[in-house]
């Protein structure tokens, strides 16, 4: 059994420094690791952004197709999403098809119509192109034009040999 009776022979925490050295950090060197951590988290949060595109395109291939398109409407709508607001509705669009027809997957992307489906916010329609099985499908994407611009749903899917 372990005996307390001698507690004033215990060191005190102030005891553990020399020349009265506090055991607190100094304010310089506390700035110094938050400036070091904070340059760590904006290097690594700047190289992942690319790493989201890339990925957001592979992964727009992959849901390119009859079965999964459905899944292509959020990743469409990041992008609309990042669009600048100073374009006006012809632009956007013409600024979407281009992106679509940068994807590998993508044989061609058209703007069939501008503000041409009555509703509120007007809907324009894009037709996209791409190859399933060795058969071109042709899919046709309602646009909602508001702020930003939105898909909203595949009208048609159309195949042709």
């Amino acid at each position: 059994m372990i005996q307390y009776s001698n507690l004033s022979s215990v060191m005190k925490p102030q005891d553990h420094f020399k020349n009265g050295e506090s055991p607190i950090i100094s304010g310089s060197i506390l700035r110094k690791i938050v400036l070091v951590l904070l340059t760590v988290v904006f290097v690594f949060v700047g190289c992942d952004k690319g790493n989201n595109q890339e990925t957001s395109n592979e992964e727009f291939c992959l849901y390119l197709n009859s079965e999964n398109l459905d899944k292509t409407i959020p990743i469409i709508n990041d992008y609309l999403a990042g669009l600048k607001d100073n374009l006006n509705d012809e632009q956007k669009l013409q600024e979407f098809t281009k992106w679509l027809k940068s994807h590998s997957c993508v044989i061609d992307a058209t703007i069939l119509c501008v503000s041409c489906i009555e509703t509120f916010p007007a809907q324009s329609e894009i037709s996209v192109s791409f190859k399933e099985n060795e058969i071109t499908v042709i899919a046709v994407f309602d646009i909602l034009m508001s702020n930003p611009l939105k898909a909203v749903r595949i009208c048609s899917i159309n195949f042709v040999e």
